[in-house]
């Protein structure tokens, strides 16, 4: 199993992508993956199922790194007896006709139960989607090379296999190019060239490489063995001889059949589809394991680190979770080869929203994209001969064209297509692009017109690969753990991890809503003003006294208390000349402005109400974010201690002075009280009440 990072996108060394990606297509990304810089791709690639294998692989320990060796060299032999049991000339003798066969009968017998009728069920349930939605038929393709051979599966990798086998082959040995019949270097260059168009896509070549597979099973090419290594030079011999790699004909062929599953028509191994599946699939386990079905013995040492890794690591966990260990590790390796072809199916398949509304059914959908793409490969053809000479492709026909190509994808698409449409096309960027006319430019505006699409297709490349890896990939990661781990069950590790994870988004959580509230965190100047406001309106913090509510309020949101405190002051900055405090009580638009009580409203209750402190209540914007108003706090005298007849609603509001000393003594006025008909015996337990308030103050604003 190779890599699931394309090669020539390994290492990203580029700083942030929207330094180098358009900024449209920089916004339609998740918000995950806008304006990653190198060390942030680095990281998240650790964090998918592959990268984390493949970069925890350079750490291994001694023991790790002998049982590579341990394990390359199984490897190797298990793939050697596999390739010579391959080489039988007939397919149904071989492993993979075996695997075939049994499939074929399992699907007999489920057949008679009725399973294949329920089988048939789901098959129409999809074609009916399909015909309602037939873009989802007409995927886009993948430039990259590696990335293509991915997409395909074990189609793909096979493929390329017998390419590389046979290209080398026709380069080295002269017996190669007799058993293909071809005499000449013109005939040899030919058919290389068309081997190369089966790379891009294997499944638009079915009938060429079924016809390849036979020719391979000829009695000219079934016993030639392709190789690969050779070398002069005593270092490129001896590793020639370590990597060496030796196929025949008729390995390839059967290989071929195997991973083909029901593409072939002339060589087609089993007749049902389980069998075929069951055949394709040991393909693809056997790949994933080894490195070494469609493979050399050099892609094998990759796996091998990756297997001694889960083992050492199954090793040093603790007892009873080392069989644990090394099955969700090496299930969750596998699972990532497997699922390759699906997250690389998935982007395509989103791209292709830009052919919505093209055609009506499946047939009439592909009829329509493909029109689209004979367009677009006309105008590349035409845009070739015109680097040669521009008479021959003018930059009035290439217009015509665009506009054609531009018609041919707009198609019979109606209003509510086009948002979608435009997704789609910022998605697919860099693929199936009409390239720029550039043959009557000279010097640097050909120049900038070639950078730009140069840059185009570099920045979708990009865009792509960031969905894939970083959105696609760990949705299916999660996938594939959570099924490993249901069925081999969950190590110490892992629920630390997930632990972990949990923790880190719901710290991620409450920062977010700490951004939003204004940041609840303060900076030391903050701090010291907020210290400052706060011993400058005692009358104010006298509101938070015996409010527990309150005080939770302002300790996980101080910047909501410093920004009151500000408004707050400032309105006390406009009574210039004045006793703020003593204006401030008699002044009901500043009561009413930080959720004081006026005067009035203090005496309007049956019982009379004396304020703990000078106020009642915090202001809704400290106490509660949402305006929310908290209960009032209210130090009640019973009305049974009050002389009957008393005149309740002329009793002054209590007001003090600042003694000398450090605390406050509460003087009432002696005129007020007598008019109420209050004695001096109750004006005391008033004073005292005042006293308690005062003491209470104190211990708050230690606590603050």
């Amino acid at each position: 199993m190779v890599s699931g990072i394309p090669t020539n996108q390994n290492s990203l060394t580029y700083g942030a992508l929207k330094d180098r990606v358009p900024q449209n297509v920089n916004a339609v990304l998740p918000t995950s993956v806008q304006n990653l810089s190198a060390q942030d791709i680095q990281q998240e690639a650790q964090n998918t199922p592959t990268g984390s294998a493949a970069s925890s692989m350079f750490e291994l320990s001694t023991r790790g790194k002998i049982m590579t060796g341990g394990f390359w060299a199984a490897f190797v032999g298990i793939c050697s007896l596999l390739n010579k049991n391959f080489r039988k000339e007939d397919y149904n003798q071989t492993m993979l006709g075996k695997i075939g066969s049994f499939g074929d009968k399992v699907s007999d017998g489920l057949g008679k139960a009725g399973v294949g009728k329920v089988a048939s069920t789901i098959g129409k349930g999809k074609n009916w989607i399909l015909e309602k939605l037939p873009f989802l038929t007409t995927p886009t393709k993948t430039v990259n090379s590696m990335a293509r051979m991915q997409a395909n599966g074990m189609i793909g990798y096979q493929t390329t296999d017998i390419i590389d086998m046979v290209t080398r082959g026709l380069d080295n040995n002269p017996e190669v190019a007799k058993g293909f019949g071809l005499s000449g270097d013109d005939a040899i260059k030919a058919f290389k060239e068309k081997l190369s168009n089966f790379r891009n896509d294997p499944k638009e070549y079915l009938d060429e490489i079924d016809d390849l597979v036979t020719q391979l099973k000829s009695d000219k090419l079934k016993n030639i063995k392709f190789s690969t290594g050779s070398g002069t030079n005593p270092i490129t011999k001896l590793t020639s001889k370590i990597f060496k790699r030796e196929v025949t004909g008729m390995e390839m062929a059967n290989k071929t059949i195997g991973a083909m599953g029901d593409k072939f028509a002339k060589n087609a191994g089993a007749r049902t589809a389980l069998g075929k599946k069951l055949t394709s699939g040991f393909t693809k386990i056997v790949e994933g394991t080894t490195n070494g079905y469609a493979g050399g013995k050099f892609a094998i040492i990759l796996q091998a680190m990756i297997t001694a890794q889960a083992l050492d690591k199954a090793m040093k966990a603790p007892k009873g979770e080392k069989w644990k260990t090394f099955a969700n590790e090496m299930s969750n390796d596998l699972g990532a080869f497997l699922l390759l072809p699906m997250q690389m199916k998935l982007s395509n398949t989103a791209n292709s929203i830009k052919y919505m509304g093209m055609g009506k059914g499946t047939a009439g959908q592909k009829a329509a994209v493909k029109a689209y793409r004979d367009q677009l490969a006309k105008i590349n053809k035409g845009l070739a001969e015109a680097a040669k000479d521009a008479t021959k492709y003018t930059r009035a026909q290439y217009l015509a064209d665009k506009k054609l190509a531009k018609q041919l994808l707009k198609g019979d698409s109606k209003w509510y297509h086009k948002p979608f449409k435009a997704i789609g096309r910022v998605l697919s960027t860099g693929l199936e692009s009409i390239k720029p006319y550039t043959a009557d430019l000279k010097g640097g505006s050909k120049i900038i017109a070639k950078a730009g699409n140069w840059l185009k297709r570099f920045s979708g490349g990009a865009g792509r690969f960031a969905i894939v890896m970083f959105v696609i990939s760990p949705f299916i990661g999660k996938i594939v753990s959570k099924v490993s781990s249901s069925i081999f069950g969950k190590t110490t590790e892992m629920k630390k991890e997930e632990a972990e994870a949990k923790a880190a988004k719901e710290a991620k959580k409450q920062a977010k809503a700490n951004k939003m509230s204004g940041g609840a965190e303060l900076t030391e100047a903050e701090t010291n003003e907020l210290k400052a406001r706060m011993m400058g309106s005692p009358e104010v913090l006298q509101t938070l006294e015996g409010n527990e509510q309150a005080l939770n309020a302002v300790m996980q949101n101080p910047r909501a208390l410093l920004e009151t405190l500000r408004e707050y002051d400032a309105q006390k900055a406009a009574l210039a000349g004045q006793n703020p405090a003593e204006e401030i009580m008699q002044n009901p638009a500043l009561l009413n402005a930080l959720g004081l009580q006026t005067p009035q409203t203090q005496t309007q209750n049956q019982n009379v109400t004396i304020p703990q402190g000078q106020a009642q209540n915090m202001p809704p914007s400290i106490l509660n974010p949402q305006g929310q108003g908290i209960a009032e706090q209210n130090l009640n005298m019973p009305t049974n201690q009050i002389p009957e007849g008393a005149n309740i609603e002329n009793i002054e509001t209590i007001t003090t002075e600042p003694n000398k000393t450090d605390n406050y003594t509460y003087i009432p006025s002696s005129e007020g009280y007598k008019e109420a008909g209050i004695t001096p015996e109750q004006s005391a337990k008033v004073a005292q009440a005042m006293q308690l308030a005062d003491e209470t103050e104190a211990d708050i604003m230690k606590y603050v």
